[in-house]
């Protein structure tokens, strides 16, 4: 039985070396914003987080999920993507999806709800901060694209969130 209240390392703390797939920290973020799109162009969602690895080897888990709101086009649809920032320097990391909110329905409604859960692995290769944030866009010509609400905006139809979860390799 090996029963310890710290574990440090011989010279630092950051010498100790982590079993591969330990989870060695977990960080949440939420976002009640509205952002509303009728571009092809991406725009930010409003949701975003930072962390900073403990170790250059490690692999971070990103677990994404937001709400989109589709108004004014039977065909309306957009896309997600996420991206990362390191030191100044930003870089799409994943198209998390790209036919979100589809709102092909009858002449009776022109108006779609879905949820967007998205799951990347990255290896961000650094222990300085990473900011990861999703964008999305209308991806076909008219109609709107809403997150976290609807086309009024008066009100809240879900929140976005963020996971981080930093994966010892």
């Amino acid at each position: 039985t090996l029963s310890v209240d710290t574990i440090q390392g011989k010279t630092t703390a950051g010498t100790v070396a982590m079993p591969s797939g330990h989870v060695i920290q977990t960080l949440e973020g939420f976002d009640y914003t509205h952002a509303q799109s009728t571009s092809a162009t991406f725009a930010d969602t409003g949701l975003s987080l930072a962390i900073t690895p403990k170790f250059n080897t490690s692999k971070i888990l990103i677990m994404v999920k937001h709400h989109f709101y589709a108004y004014n086009n039977a065909s309306a649809f957009g896309g997600l993507k996420l991206q990362k920032t390191v030191g100044g320097s930003t870089s799409d990391v994943a198209m998390l999806d790209t036919l979100l909110c589809y709102a092909y329905q009858t002449s009776f409604t022109l108006n779609a709800t879905q949820n967007a859960v998205g799951f990347v692995l990255d290896s961000p290769a650094t222990t300085s901060q990473v900011t990861y944030k999703t964008q999305f866009n209308l991806t076909n010509g008219t109609g709107e694209i809403n997150v976290n609400s609807d086309h009024t905006g008066s009100s809240e139809n879900s929140r976005a969130c963020m996971i981080l979860q930093e994966i010892a390799q």
